[in-house]
């Protein structure tokens, strides 16, 4: 009997060593596994929200840069109609030319309130249009209340300085008279004969403008894109107002790069802890003042809360 007991103690210690050697491997295979298939699906979701911020930062750029291309093509319509004014009253005569060189203010004639209004009705997005001489008076402007003197309005002394080939882009903020969210696109108005500036072009535009090509961007139930600046401000955010977050300085300083990215965020301004987010700058294929945006870049944001995120791998 002794030796039955001793053989049966012996099958169970045997059975429980097998049974160690064999559980202690496969939990580390099924930890090494979790692992594994969790650093695959946050770099898989990383980059897919990377590829959302990066083709969003496109999107907004091409709208800007669009706006850009209007106001260009504006100051050209009214740099040729100051040209033929000119020609108009010097009859072709040298000396009359040289003289009426002095005067470059641009002509109000066709570029009236009234035309102003017929070229922005292509858009709604437009809250103002505004024509200014080059000592800051206005000319046109589809604002009839607008103040008639603008040399003090950042829109105008950045324009009517600005490098060649540069606009100015002002970051978005409330117009003060409407309330609305807007920003301004400017351009001087130059001479084609002698590249001098004779005054400037400025489009207030509003916000929706940008916000329409960031509204349709979801992601699951919580997942979204938004429009921030350097300092971490939301421009643009479909789920809170711009003051009720700011993004944290230190996620601000890993995401503000000159290339698309993705990372894992301690906190995503969002109550999200550790979530996964995308980012891309928005570049703009017009150079720009010095001044715009108020000295600051502007980037796409992509975000989702983390129990979305995290959803398959729990």
């Amino acid at each position: 009997m002794r030796a039955a007991r001793r053989t049966g103690g012996l099958q169970r210690k045997l059975f429980v060593a097998l049974l160690i050697v064999g559980i202690v491997p496969g939990m580390v295979a099924l930890w090494a596994t979790y692992r594994s298939s969790t650093a695959s699906l946050k770099q898989a979701i990383g980059e897919g929200f990377q590829e959302i911020a990066r083709s969003t930062s496109i999107r907004l750029a091409g709208a800007v840069d669009e706006e850009i291309d209007r106001a260009g093509r504006l100051a050209v319509s009214v740099a040729n109609q100051q040209a033929k004014h000119r020609s108009s009253q010097t009859g072709g005569n040298p000396t009359a030319a040289a003289r009426s060189h002095i005067d470059r203010r641009p002509v109000t004639n066709p570029v009236t309130a009234g035309y102003l209004e017929e070229w922005a009705s292509d858009s709604r997005h437009y809250l103002r249009i505004t024509i200014a001489d080059q000592q800051g008076l206005v000319v046109a402007s589809t604002d009839p209340g607008l103040p008639p003197q603008q040399a003090d309005q950042t829109w105008w002394r950045e324009a009517i300085h600005a490098p060649a080939g540069a606009a100015y882009v002002s970051n978005v903020a409330l117009d003060p008279v409407t309330k609305d969210a807007i920003f301004h696109v400017a351009v001087p108005i130059v001479e084609k004969l002698g590249g001098t500036m004779t005054g400037a072009v400025d489009l207030v535009i509003r916000r929706n403008l940008l916000t329409q090509l960031i509204l349709p961007i979801q992601i699951g139930n919580t997942g979204h894109a938004m429009l921030l600046d350097t300092q971490g401000t939301p421009l643009i955010c479909p789920v809170l107002p711009p003051t009720a977050h700011l993004i944290p300085a230190d996620l601000m300083n890993r995401l503000a790069l000159d290339h698309p990215l993705w990372l894992v965020a301690d906190d995503d301004a969002h109550g999200g802890r550790d979530a996964i987010v995308g980012a891309s700058p928005v570049r703009f294929s017009h150079p720009l003042t010095p001044s715009s945006l108020e000295g600051t870049r502007w980037y796409a944001f992509v975000r989702q809360a983390p129990e979305e995120t995290y959803a398959p791998i729990y």
